[in-house]
């Protein structure tokens, strides 16, 4: 018993966070929201076609999802009429035990944000500087997190 203990604290991640806001342009039927979360649980409720759904998607989105159900390319989540949408996770980074979760960010908070173009390009951004996926993917991992496989 005590072998699965350790296996499982093995694969435990190093670091912690969670979402404090997320920003939403010209992402689906919204053109610009601001969603501020607070600590713990954070329910999204209201009647259909809210845009409840796209929030999650949102999420999903920003933090490396390539396939969606709602759309095979991710250029069809562009608010109609639009050239370019942004999804941005602003990330708590205040310090745990003396570590900050994103150590290399000295900021109480951490921005990553994904921009998708109508012509199917995309780039990332972490604190307003450009980065590729696998820093993402790496970043995510640190947090235990899989972005292909998020369960939304």
């Amino acid at each position: 018993m005590s072998k699965r203990i350790e296996e499982v604290s093995e694969e435990m991640p190093a670091a912690s966070t969670s979402i404090r806001e997320i920003i939403l342009e010209n992402f689906m039927s919204y053109e610009y929201a601001r969603i501020p979360l607070r600590e713990g649980l954070n329910l999204i409720v209201g009647p259909n076609g809210a845009g409840k759904s796209s929030i999650l998607l949102a999420i999903s989105v920003a933090l490396g999802q390539v396939y969606t159900e709602r759309s095979r390319k991710l250029s069809d989540l562009i608010r109609r009429g639009k050239e370019i949408a942004r999804v941005s996770l602003v990330f708590d980074n205040r310090p745990i035990e003396g570590k900050r979760p994103i150590p290399y960010s000295k900021s109480e908070t951490f921005m990553l944000s994904r921009y998708l173009r109508k012509d199917g390009s995309y780039w990332f951004e972490a604190d307003y500087r450009e980065i590729d996926k696998s820093e993402v993917v790496r970043l995510l991992r640190e947090f235990g997190m899989n972005p292909d496989n998020l369960l939304i």
